[in-house]
């Protein structure tokens, strides 16, 4: 009594995983052509989906043959007890791995949805620093700068283009997203830079102003003073420093302090 009572327990926990697994492989299935249609989905990833829906029909079919032999009554419950409860692991089994399976399907749209994200991000901050250069009206802008700008603006429309593809193909489109998004914060740090150096050197030559008096000090700030309109600004802002130190060795060290940081 005691193992059949085991038994009519463990029976109704194979039947719910069973029906549970069952609703499962049904959504599967009634979504694929959908998910197809929006991302490029691998051999691997249709073999995976395919080689499960197959374990699991073996499981079916073994616990059908379970049933047969019960039916029998030619073997204790105990026995059937030990053969349903490997039926159960079994089944536990396929059912982890269709939920690696769903995840997997599923961080495709959470990749989509990241990338475009990200791709609002990047298209601001480019933005941001444009506004910020043309704001601060700099003398003159890096050579290079514009270079950076453009590679970044290219690498924005990749990832546009990838998001327009269909299907999406996910690894092309975090390739693109991680290149667009090193070269936007590259031409971020630039723009950062350029405008820190030539802000604290004008703080320097103000403050230098006061000591043209001196030569020496005079000479220095007129070859910093090129330098800045040259659009070297940090060989301007370390040639200030440089010259100034001996002036004032506290305020020197406080503005290179700020500046760093």
């Amino acid at each position: 009594k005691d193992a059949k009572s085991k038994y009519d327990k463990l029976d109704e926990a194979f039947n719910t995983k069973t029906k549970k697994m069952d609703r499962i492989v049904k959504d599967i299935y009634a979504q694929l052509d959908d998910i197809k249609a929006l991302y490029h989905l691998t051999e691997k990833d249709l073999e995976i989906i395919d080689q499960l829906n197959l374990k699991l029909a073996v499981v079916i079919k073994d616990y059908k043959k379970l049933k047969r032999e019960i039916k029998k009554g030619e073997d204790s419950y105990l026995k059937h007890n030990i053969s349903l409860n490997e039926l159960i692991f079994r089944m536990n089994d396929v059912s982890n791995e269709f939920d690696n399976a769903l995840h997997t399907l599923g961080s495709f749209y959470d990749d989509e949805m990241r990338g475009r994200e990200q791709l609002e991000e990047m298209k601001n901050l480019v933005l941001k620093c444009k506004n910020r250069i043309r704001n601060y009206r700099l003398p003159i802008i890096y050579d290079n700068y514009f270079i950076e700008e453009e590679e970044a603006v290219d690498a924005i429309h990749e990832v546009e283009k990838e998001l327009e593809n269909k299907p999406i193909v996910i690894k092309t489109l975090n390739m693109r997203v991680e290149t667009a998004k090193d070269l936007t914060f590259k031409l971020n740090a630039t723009t950062d830079q350029m405008i820190r150096y030539a802000y604290f050197s004008e703080l320097l030559i103000v403050y230098g102003n006061k000591y043209r008096s001196k030569k020496s000090i005079n000479n220095g700030i007129e070859k910093a003073e090129l330098l800045y309109y040259k659009g070297s600004y940090k060989e301007c802002f370390d040639m200030l420093l440089k010259l100034l130190k001996n002036i004032d060795s506290d305020f020197v060290s406080r503005i290179n302090k700020v500046c760093k940081n």
